[in-house]
């Protein structure tokens, strides 16, 4: 019967191996200190004096054991010891570890301190914490959210009154769930303010993420999002590392916050384990403690996706559990539609509409938009243009016969774009004439305007997706001539079937750009 192992027996035998070490033969110090993340160790340990290997841990930012091999090898090198004091392993220099850090100038280097407040700072970030009581009484109080009111009159500061260290170890349990499966609330609590209960919640669309505030504050939409590396920063700057430094005040040095911690700031410090990371969290799992086989798969999507937006995209609207349904469905698909499905002309369209492609920060719908105006004019398209209907559309590219999928995509993806030597292949999911000419319309818009070689359409309200749909809407069913057709008394029904689109988009046109043409 296999036994349980303790954290107190895996420390015990991890002391045990550097005390191993430490008797046998020394390593030269010349060698261990040529590993930068070995001196930067040595250097903590003379300027920081932890008092703990877990304290050292989380001042480097690496997960413990990772901290641990590099004591074994500073003790294993006369550079280091390991003094007892009770339960803790307080790691200190030796006379030869402090001459050798003097020489390599690790001890004139600034100590790490709480960051001070930045009083030229013109206002918080969207989340900080207060701390009740002294730093003995560990790290209870309050997270306050900042929100920008919609009035434009200032911020809004709302409390939640919590212990706050366990609310920031469950917001690392979640962090890259919560940051990159996207089009998927995440709930941050109920916060309160004076005129009554706040509940605030994050949701990712992808380079940006949308605070999502009900209740009696409001913000405008376009306050409502931040960028999302901007966010991840100031959540570790603002929350994070405030938590383990009052915990680390207080001389609480082995909690699991501080674990968390260190283990999501070395995930984040490595490239490859970073990638894995954000696509495990994409597909709604921790990227931690996975089994071989669900590892194995994660690793294939990244290898065989290896643009980013597109990977989270498809992650996000398959999940874990439908991963292997969705690829089996797109292998299928281009084996038996890639020959008949491909877009000749993409390429070329591409090359003659880049330059009129707007810039990243433009928001979802303008590009899209933008972009479906410009391949209207390109093709000599008016306003009051039809396709017709999906086989005219996907001649239009180039596909000499067109022919949509007889089975349902799978998850939420609805269609998918990819790649042979004759040029791009879409394959879409046959949902009815309107709907399967929409799909298409997206993916060819996805092409154009980010020019990947793959890419997926799906259900899913991403800033990718935005741009697909705004570009389908305008392609099919041009805003200029839909509002001069329904001004004109035409009913919704008629103008949808002459642009072979549903009148949900053609009302949705309308509604959206009406004002717009109101004194043209």
């Amino acid at each position: 019967m296999s036994r349980t192992i303790s954290g107190n027996d895996l420390r015990d035998r991890m002391l045990a191996r550097m005390r191993a070490v430490a008797t046998s033969a020394p390593e030269d110090a010349f060698k261990v200190l040529a590993s930068a993340g070995n001196r930067d160790l040595l250097g903590l340990i003379g300027r920081e004096a932890p008092q703990s290997i877990s304290a050292l841990a989380e001042l480097a930012g690496r997960a413990q054991p990772n901290v641990s091999r590099s004591l074994s090898a500073l003790v294993g090198a006369g550079l280091v010891l390991l003094r007892q004091d009770g339960r803790s392993s307080i790691p200190e220099l030796t006379d030869l570890g402090r001459e050798k850090a003097a020489e390599l100038g690790l001890l004139d280097l600034p100590t790490r301190a709480t960051r001070p407040a930045d009083d030229t700072i013109a206002e918080p970030s969207f989340l900080t914490v207060r701390f009740d009581g002294a730093p003995g009484d560990g790290a209870h109080g309050a997270v306050l959210a900042h929100l920008p009111r919609r009035d434009g009159q200032g911020l809004a500061t709302v409390s939640l009154e919590t212990d706050i260290e366990a609310w920031a170890g469950g917001l690392v349990d979640h962090w890259w769930r919560m940051l990159y499966r996207r089009d998927a609330p995440h709930s941050l609590g109920t916060f309160a303010a004076a005129s009554g209960p706040v509940p605030i919640a994050l949701k990712s669309h992808g380079p940006r993420i949308e605070r999502i505030v009900r209740g009696p504050i409001t913000m405008a939409r376009d306050a409502a999002f931040l960028p999302l590396e901007e966010l991840e920063r100031d959540l570790i700057a603002q929350v994070l590392e405030p938590v383990a430094a009052r915990l680390r005040a207080g001389r609480r040095i082995d909690r699991p916050m501080q674990a968390k911690l260190a283990r999501l700031l070395e995930t984040r410090a490595f490239s490859a384990e970073h990638a894995f990371a954000r696509t495990a969290g994409a597909l709604g799992i921790s990227p931690y403690d996975l089994g071989d086989a669900r590892a194995d798969a994660i690793r294939r999507l990244i290898e065989s996706m290896p643009d980013e937006d597109v990977r989270l995209d498809f992650a996000s609207a398959v999940l874990d559990e439908e991963l292997g349904a969705a690829s089996e469905w797109i292998c299928a698909e281009l084996r038996d539609h890639g020959s008949v499905n491909t877009m000749r002309r993409l390429p070329e369209l591409a090359g003659v509409l880049s330059a009129v492609r707007l810039p990243a920060s433009a928001r979802p719908w303008e590009r899209g938009t933008s972009m479906a105006k410009a391949l209207r004019r390109t093709l000599k398209l008016g306003p009051d243009a039809s396709l017709i209907n999906l086989e005219h559309l996907a001649e239009r590219f180039g596909s000499d016969y067109f022919a949509a999928s007889s089975l349902d995509a799978p998850a939420a993806l609805r269609g998918y774009q990819g790649v042979s030597d004759a040029g791009p292949i879409v394959i879409v999911a046959d949902e009815g004439p309107e709907r399967t000419a929409f799909t298409l319309a997206r993916a060819i818009g996805d092409y154009l305007v980010f020019e990947s070689r793959i890419a997926c359409v799906s259900d899913q309200y991403t800033d990718r997706q935005a741009v697909g749909r705004a570009f389908a809407a305008e392609f099919l069913a041009p805003a200029e001539g839909v509002v001069r057709m329904v001004e004109e008394g035409i009913p919704v029904q008629k103008v949808a079937r002459h642009y072979g689109a549903s009148s949900k988009m053609v009302r949705n046109q309308y509604g959206n750009n009406a004002d717009r043409f109101a004194d043209a």
